[in-house]
């Protein structure tokens, strides 16, 4: 268990890892030796270098700074194996989110690392690309974004940088 969630396995693990804040303490309930323990653990932030060799041994590809309205946040292309790793569905298209800086507005807003970016100002996101060149053209002090989270898929309003 990760708090009082039931965990299905590794990918939902790390799904679970990656939606909570660095700092957060929380109460993981282990099994050895057929014996179950409950240990109190700390989340930490994982440095953007790791985070770079994770995503590579997941599979994925070059990642892409958001742009300039999307500063903080990293995007990559949906593969295989990263949609495996994350539980996505193969018939959803969008930009994985990679990595959301902790100290950004996207990260204030709930932009979090798994989430996958469906639309921009209402026009559809295919690829990592897509959110440059979206990103690029919005002006204003918001940006609306469709996300979808392991919860479900939701609307947010992301201040701009």
């Amino acid at each position: 268990k990760f708090n009082d969630t039931k965990v299905r396995g590794l990918t939902h693990l790390k799904l679970l890892v990656v939606e909570t804040r660095p700092g957060v303490e929380v109460d993981m309930t282990i099994f050895r030796r057929g014996e179950s323990r409950v240990l109190s653990v700390e989340i930490g932030a994982l440095p953007s270098d790791g985070y770079m060799a994770l995503m590579r041994n997941w599979g994925g590809e070059e990642e892409t700074d958001g742009g300039t309205v999307l500063q903080g946040v990293a995007v990559s292309n949906l593969t295989p194996q990263l949609r495996e790793q994350f539980g996505i569905k193969q018939n959803m298209n969008g930009a994985l989110i990679t990595e959301v800086d902790a100290d950004s507005k996207a990260h204030a807003e709930g932009l979090r690392a798994g989430h996958v970016i469906l639309q921009i100002e209402h026009k559809t996101v295919s690829d990592a690309q897509d959110v440059i060149d979206i990103a690029r053209g919005i002006k204003g002090d918001s940006i609306l974004l469709h996300v979808w989270t392991r919860k479900g898929a939701r609307f947010m309003v992301v201040p701009v940088n």
